[in-house]
């Protein structure tokens, strides 16, 4: 709320004084300073997509080691004859 109120604040004052000149600086200081931000955010995702895939094949080799109870009995009622 506070750095939008200061945006705000800042881009009305500079188009007071200034002008629409002003306004075109604050917006490409704007872009210049959310562009390492945005460089920042993409090695993040790249960070957050190979951890996923890691957790992802180490959840794959614990489900091959864990038994399963499930499909274990599913095994034993087909062994069993239906009766009737």
């Amino acid at each position: 709320m506070f750095w939008a109120t200061l945006e705000g604040v800042i881009a009305a004052a500079l188009l007071t004084i200034g002008g629409a000149d002003a306004l075109t600086a604050l917006q490409a200081g704007s872009v210049t300073t959310g562009l390492p931000f945005t460089i920042v955010l993409l090695v993040m995702c790249v960070g957050l997509a190979k951890g996923l895939r890691h957790e992802q094949k180490l959840l794959a080799i614990k489900r091959k080691r864990a038994p399963n109870v499930f499909a274990r009995e599913a095994k034993k009622r087909a062994a069993v004859p239906a009766a009737g």
